[in-house]
């Protein structure tokens, strides 16, 4: 890149760039340095994350159609249906949003608006005080002290619990759900559905405590004269839009056989499964298999929710066909793993998940199943070794430290078990952390709404 100031390392009047983009907006913004806002922003946009307007329900008999820019449903006038709109992360390399989650600020933007754009229903704009709607589906941290209080001056030495934590993790998908009564001055017209993935680096209420409480000066350029308080750029990182047409009668979706969107349905089944919505999840991803039946994703989603559910053995079906066609995925000792434990084959299990940490050496879930199925077959010290595994991954796993802890015991290992222990305790979740964010939720429930996995937002 151009060397601005002179510089010994320059060459030709260039130097190697150090830059490593990422999410900080805030800073070249606050020192005028709009190229650099640029290059992040287009940074942010390519396909990091998606947003999808991907679903509805309709309240009258539950009828859930999928894939609505494709399928074209008609909405029916007077009608009460629900908008499912999925985010997935898919080239975020950790959880969005990540680092200073209690500052950080994301959020969904949803709109519904007839052909003249009149707005007939919304949730999270931002208002004439450039607050983010309190309403809204919010991904980031609220932390609490000991009074029950939402930290918001980036104190981490008085954090004490998460009292609200909304993140997307990485390859994995977040579901958020908008009712909304379509108006019977609508038929005949078409309507807009538009969601947006925003983000501001900081929120409100911290630059309010910078630039007052803090006593930072404004810096003294033309794009923040006349603000006490700068107002902060807001990124649209992704969007999505659908237009349906409002119709006095019902009519039948389109069918649906483009194998190109297998993807966004096993992103709606896997936000759906992460909610415990497992018969919804369980549709999606038959429809993955359907559309792409020579993929294993279909058929391994579809095994996942039965091992997860009530009746494990339903499962078996999905597994043999990813035997099948796919006897190389790596991912296949992990799930016949899962399930040989759910019907208690430890054994047959051991060997899947062992397998499964040679695929996957740095996988602390493997580790610890691992060492799970060891200790349920009372394979103690056996079982120590992978607890230790777990632990040179994340020093912190509270669970592999209560485990240890108790092998150790059980071993006779008093010393060994009193650091184990220490260490438990010094990673545990406090024994008041519920009594705190209690008292935060009740003196906020729109956050306590927000939280509940199968949250309905009502549109203004």
């Amino acid at each position: 890149v151009e060397a601005r100031l002179p510089d010994v390392s320059a060459k030709a009047g260039k130097v190697r760039s150090h830059l490593f983009l990422a999410v900080n907006d805030a800073l070249p913004f606050l020192r005028g340095d709009h190229e650099m806002r640029e290059q992040i922003y287009a940074f942010l946009r390519d396909r990091k994350l998606r947003i999808d307007v991907f679903a509805l329900q309709r309240t009258r008999d539950g009828a859930r159609v999928l894939a609505l820019d494709r399928a074209k449903p008609v909405l029916v006038a007077g009608e009460e249906v629900v908008f499912e709109v999925v985010v997935r992360n898919v080239g975020v390399g950790h959880t969005f949003p990540g680092g200073t989650n209690d500052s950080n600020e994301a959020w969904v933007e949803l709109t519904i608006s007839d052909e003249r754009g009149n707005t007939l229903g919304r949730r999270g704009w931002v208002d004439e005080e450039r607050y983010v709607d309190k309403k809204a589906h919010f991904y980031k941290v609220i932390f609490v002290d000991e009074q029950g209080q939402a930290r918001l001056k980036r104190d981490p030495h008085n954090f004490r619990v998460p009292a609200f934590t909304r993140v997307v993790g990485p390859g994995l998908a977040d579901l958020s759900r908008y009712r909304f009564v379509v108006p019977e001055s609508a038929a005949g017209k078409k309507l807009t559905i538009r969601a947006r993935l925003m983000w501001r680096k900081f929120n409100r209420d911290y630059m309010k405590f910078v630039f007052g409480e803090a006593g930072m000066k404004v810096p003294d350029l033309p794009h923040l004269q006349g603000q006490s308080i700068p107002d902060l750029p807001v990124t649209a990182i992704a969007e999505h839009d659908v237009t349906l047409e409002v119709t006095r009668e019902w009519r039948a979706p389109a069918p649906v056989n483009d194998g190109e969107l297998w993807q966004r349905y096993n992103d709606h089944g896997i936000a759906n499964l992460l909610t415990g919505a497992f018969d919804v999840a369980e549709r999606s991803f038959a429809e993955v298999a359907r559309l792409r039946p020579d993929l294993p994703d279909g058929y391994r989603n579809q095994a996942r929710r039965w091992i997860k559910g009530a009746t494990p053995k339903r499962a078996v079906p999905f597994l043999e066909k990813i035997d099948e066609i796919a006897p190389t995925d790596p991912q296949r000792a992990w799930f016949w793993g899962r399930y040989l434990e759910r019907i208690e084959e430890f054994e047959e299990a051991e060997k899947m998940y062992l397998r499964t940490t040679r695929i996957f050496p740095a996988d602390r879930n493997a580790w610890k199943a691992l060492g799970r199925v060891r200790f349920k077959m009372h394979r103690y010290e056996e079982a120590l070794p992978a607890y230790l595994e777990v632990l040179k991954i994340d020093s912190e796993d509270v669970e592999s430290h209560r485990q240890r802890a108790h092998i150790y015991r059980l071993l006779g290992k008093e010393r060994e078990a009193a650091e184990a222990q220490k260490a438990h305790d010094k990673y545990r979740k406090d024994d008041l952390a519920e009594q705190w964010t209690k008292k935060f939720l009740l003196e906020h429930p729109e956050i306590n709404d927000s939280a509940q996995p199968r949250h309905i937002y009502a549109l203004d």
